[in-house]
């Protein structure tokens, strides 16, 4: 977000002015889970340009919060709980409606609470036993 900021004649900042704070967000999180720089380079780089002049309205701000909270939460968070052998709760996540609300953003946070809880109590119960034996 730097490399943004200088592009577009700002000042230092990982957060510019220019672009959208929903947008910058995801890039700072991308940023700091990319395990190094020349991934950074390859993933991040080429969006430095686009990411110039992106701020809108509340309305937009809003629609790129649900699409993000959509993609993390039906997309990427069921492939994170199928590895951890969490495919029900996987499922359940993927066949959520699309996120575009309030109402369907409740939704999946109580979907995802109770995998986080059934999470736990395998973590809990798998520990126990190799506890005992």
């Amino acid at each position: 977000m730097e490399l943004v900021a200088r592009l577009a004649g700002e000042s230092h900042s990982d957060s510019p002015k220019c672009t959208c704070p929903v947008l910058a967000a995801l890039v700072r999180a991308t940023n700091d889970r990319l395990p190094s720089d020349h991934e950074r380079e390859i993933y991040l780089r080429p969006l430095v340009p686009q990411l110039v002049r992106t701020v809108g309205g509340r309305g937009l701000r809003e629609l790129r919060a649900y699409a993000a909270c959509d993609f993390a939460v039906r997309r990427i968070a069921p492939l994170q709980l199928a590895r951890a052998g969490q495919e029900e709760a996987a499922r359940r996540l993927a066949g959520l409606p699309r996120i575009e609300s309030p109402i369907g953003a409740a939704l999946a946070s109580a979907v995802l609470q109770s995998a986080a809880r059934e999470l736990r109590m395998i973590r809990w119960l798998t520990n126990r036993c190799e506890a005992q034996a």
